[in-house]
């Protein structure tokens, strides 16, 4: 199975206070598509084979331990990889539960993602 490459485009904001670097990001919706009155795109996709993923928050901080100087990285991030999930990675590693469970997510999603704000 092939994956298509993955891009982002996010707007944010950062700062550093007190020995700490601050960054806090989300994506920017429908940027790789043509906007009102013929004008670019805000970010165009690189190539045809990438897909736009998008992220919906990213809370960052960055510091350098005083203790052993180590850098210190932490994230938290929530993302739509917008990946499908292959089926014999369903059937051979997610119980048939959650399997029933992910499939009416889909289902539902796929009816309504234009009634949700989300259509791609």
């Amino acid at each position: 199975m092939a994956i298509s490459s993955r891009d982002y485009t996010e707007k944010g904001f950062m700062f550093y206070d007190r020995g700490k670097f601050y960054r806090f990001t989300s994506g920017v919706p429908d940027s790789e598509l043509k906007r009102p009155n013929g004008r670019p795109p805000i970010c165009p996709l690189p190539d045809r084979s990438t897909v736009r993923a998008f992220t919906f928050i990213n809370v960052a901080t960055c510091y350098r331990n005083p203790s052993d100087g180590k850098i210190i990285y932490s994230s938290i991030v929530q993302f739509d990889f917008k990946l499908k999930i292959p089926n014999f990675m369903l059937t051979t590693f997610v119980p048939r539960a959650i399997k029933a469970w992910l499939e009416n997510i889909q289902k539902y999603y796929n009816k309504n993602h234009k009634l949700l704000g989300l259509a791609e």
